[in-house]
């Protein structure tokens, strides 16, 4: 038996990132949108990729992942419980799963769980994080766990 499940990097706005690894710094619904505003990681074949800065694994940039003109947003659990790293900037956690069935997406992370029916993809790289002073390393790492 076969898993007719897609997941995110089929979808062509994330074929070159990697969900897993970067960072939930927010996430906003309404019913018909979800954005994600994320440390993003870029890989090697997304056109912005650059080599990751001292310290760092990956290409970090921050962006917002959106899903808008959706025929539906259902939340399924809802934590959005923050990590704040030793330098106290905190995070949600990531994108640990995003599956398609059909075009019914199923994400989810430790900040929660949705459900979205329908709607366009879309990614929006913000400047690059050296000029806005951000980024997470690879030796950020929750360290205390918020309320």
């Amino acid at each position: 038996m076969t898993d007719a499940r897609a997941t995110y990097d089929q979808l062509p706005p994330l074929s070159a990132v990697y969900l897993e690894d970067s960072y939930v710094l927010g996430v906003s619904t309404d019913d018909k949108s979800v954005q994600f505003d994320l440390d993003l990681v870029l890989t090697p074949e997304h056109p912005a990729y650059s080599e990751p800065r001292p310290g760092e694994q990956y290409c970090y940039r921050r962006a917002k992942v959106t899903i808008v003109s959706a025929r539906s947003v259902r939340w399924i659990r809802q934590t959005m419980r923050p990590f704040r790293d030793a330098t106290g900037e905190a995070d949600y956690g990531s994108i640990d799963a995003w599956s398609l069935d059909g075009d019914i997406s199923h994400i989810e992370g430790d900040w929660g769980e949705l459900e979205v029916a329908g709607g366009a993809v879309r990614v929006l790289l913000e400047p690059d994080a050296e000029e806005t002073q951000g980024g997470h390393g690879e030796a950020r790492r929750p360290t205390t766990e918020g309320s």
